[in-house]
Formats: C-alpha cells, sequence, structure tokens
C-alpha cells in the first residue's frame, strides 16, 4: 500500500486517478450504509442503543464518504442548479386615488420611489382634485394650489 502522503499527491496530480478514488469512496459509502441497515435489523431490545451509536457513527461517516448521495447538503453543479432554478417572480403594487368627480386615477409611476408619507400627500392632491391629468388619463403632475 502507498502512503498516505503518496495518495494524496497523487489525487492533486492525476485526474483520473482522483475520479477513482472517488468511485471507490462511493462504493465503501453505499457498503457502509448496508452494513448500518443490517445491524437495524439484527438488533435485539437490548441493544438498541449500542446499535444506534453504530448506526449513527456509520451514518456521519457515510455523509463524509459520498456526501452528494448521503450527505444533509446535496452538492449540485453549476448546470444542476441551473436545471433545478425556478423562475424568478417580481410583483409590481400599482396605487389608485380617486379624484373630485369620482374617476378612478393611477398614480403609480408618480409615489414610486417615495415614502408612505409622500405617497399618502399625492393621493390627498389627487382626491383634492389639485392634480393634471395627460393626456393618456394619467396624473401627470400635482400641483399645489
Amino acid at each position: 500500500m502507498p502512503a498516505h502522503c503518496t495518495v494524496t499527491r497523487w489525487l492533486n496530480e492525476r485526474p483520473e486517478f482522483a475520479e477513482r478514488y472517488r468511485a471507490a469512496r462511493v462504493a465503501q459509502a453505499d457498503r457502509l450504509f448496508d452494513l448500518a441497515w443490517r445491524i437495524a435489523c439484527e438488533a435485539e431490545p437490548g441493544d438498541v442503543a449500542v446499535a444506534r451509536l453504530k448506526i449513527n457513527t456509520i451514518r456521519w461517516r457515510v455523509g463524509r464518504l459520498a456526501p452528494r448521495k448521503y450527505g444533509p447538503w446535496k452538492a449540485v453543479t453549476a448546470a444542476e442548479a441551473a436545471a433545478e432554478a425556478k423562475p424568478q417572480v417580481t410583483f409590481y403594487a400599482r396605487t389608485f386615488a380617486l379624484t373630485p368627480d369620482r374617476k378612478v386615477v393611477d398614480v403609480s409611476d408618480i409615489v414610486a420611489g417615495l415614502d408612505r408619507e409622500a405617497a399618502g400627500r399625492v393621493q390627498a392632491a389627487v382626491k383634492a382634485g389639485r392634480f393634471v391629468l395627460a393626456p393618456n388619463g394619467q396624473v401627470a403632475g400635482v400641483w399645489d394650489g
């Protein structure tokens, strides 16, 4: 058997060796997983605590040997993450005000970026009739007069 430092050097220098090493570690994790199942099945009522300790230790080790398969967090590649990515949804809240002649006017563009107090002042100005309507029916500006 080569020394541990030799194996570590090979892992860094030889990509084909590193790939086979990772595959061997996944196979080792599969064997340990089967061993934990066998321990659980063969456990007697009197030795449940010992069986639980063995299974938890094996579970921890298996999670480190093959984290993509048995770990608590599943590592994914960038391609897998892109395939699983959910589309982002953007919501836009529109703001309306009621004019003195009871017309509903969209003031969303004017109050965008304003704090609640300033947006409330714009809506109050529209309600009081101190506004200018654009040809498309949108509020073009608010005047203090």
